[in-house]
């Protein structure tokens, strides 16, 4: 597992069809230290007919507003780019294509995940 240094940066290909990314522990982060996440523009993730970016997209139907509940973290946009420190949702924290300075309040490995509803993880492609 990597720990990043100051100033030092890292690439994460993020699958949005995969409970967890990446597959494996990769990078570990600290507490009280602060991070930036960035996601390059034009990076698409398509669910079902939806596409949006990692700041996710809103209900735009009735079957999505009741079932914005079941999305892993429900305050967030449908596929928001969501992270967590370790493979569990009560670390989880909403990153969407930037957030600067973010002072994380545990230590282990990093993993992010599109938001989407628990069970809902094979309608997704990449571009």
């Amino acid at each position: 597992m990597k720990t990043l240094t100051i100033g030092e940066a890292v690439i994460v290909n993020v699958d949005s069809g995969e409970i967890w990314n990446p597959k494996a522990d990769f990078i570990s982060v600290e507490p009280g230290q602060r991070y930036e996440f960035e996601v390059p523009s034009g990076q698409t993730w398509f669910d079902c007919k939806n596409q949006s970016g990692a700041d996710g997209y809103p209900s735009n139907s009735t079957f999505l507003i009741i079932s914005e509940r079941l999305r892993r973290f429900p305050s967030a946009n449908w596929f928001t780019l969501i992270g967590t420190i370790g493979q569990t949702e009560s670390t989880a924290f909403p990153i969407g294509s930037h957030l600067q300075g973010f002072a994380l309040q545990a230590s282990g490995a990093l993993y992010v995940f599109a938001n989407a509803s628990s069970g809902c993880t094979g309608t997704t492609q990449d571009q």
